[in-house]
């Protein structure tokens, strides 16, 4: 016995492959998507932070009192970790010395980031208040906010055009087969036509 198959093969991965681009096209995309913010890189701090946590230890009042004292040697010129091993009684803060790491805005608690945002390389802030005690902050680097280039981002919008146009394209075909099938029973070569 023996038997003869006929079939269709639709190769998503072809339809891809076969996506033409330009130059002007894909320059167009990264234009539009620059101005939509896609390729922003955000704003980068480094960000120096000294807590004095309220505890059953160190009550409001003596705890805003210490936030004073810290916040003046840090105006008058001590260094953040000296000041931190002063007056911080929060262990993590002194592990680190005072070096919190570096953030966007948005990766940091809106009474922190309220106050870096305003904040020259160097400066000290205002003490905040939060629930766990008083901070003090200073920005030791910024990375301004920038956009990914041109070359940098070419090939991966033409490989995203592709795939995106591609399956589009792929999807519409097989619901166009499916389609046709189904309102004339049409034949696998008329199909594949």
């Amino acid at each position: 016995e023996k038997a003869v198959f006929n079939y269709l093969d639709i190769n998503k991965n072809n339809i891809i492959k076969g996506i033409k681009t330009n130059g002007e096209l894909i320059k167009s995309i990264y234009k539009k998507n620059s101005k939509d913010g896609i390729y922003n890189i955000p704003a980068k701090y480094q960000i120096l932070h000294l807590l004095i946590s309220i505890n059953q230890d160190f009550n409001t009042s003596e705890a805003k009192k210490t936030a004073d004292k810290a916040r003046e040697e840090l105006l008058s010129g001590m260094s953040f970790a000296e000041v931190v091993k002063l007056y911080s009684n929060d262990e993590e803060t002194k592990i680190n010395n005072g070096y919190l790491g570096e953030f966007i805005l948005d990766d940091l608690p809106s009474y922190i980031s309220k106050e870096v945002k305003d904040l020259d390389v160097g400066n000290i802030s205002n003490i905040i208040k939060s629930s766990e005690g008083f901070h003090i902050l200073s920005v030791k680097e910024k990375k301004s906010e920038s956009n990914i280039s041109f070359a940098e981002t070419k090939d991966r919008i033409i490989k995203d055009y592709q795939r995106e146009t591609g399956s589009r394209k792929y999807f519409d075909l097989t619901d166009e087969i499916s389609e046709e099938n189904f309102k004339e029973n049409a034949t696998l070569k008329k199909l594949s036509v």
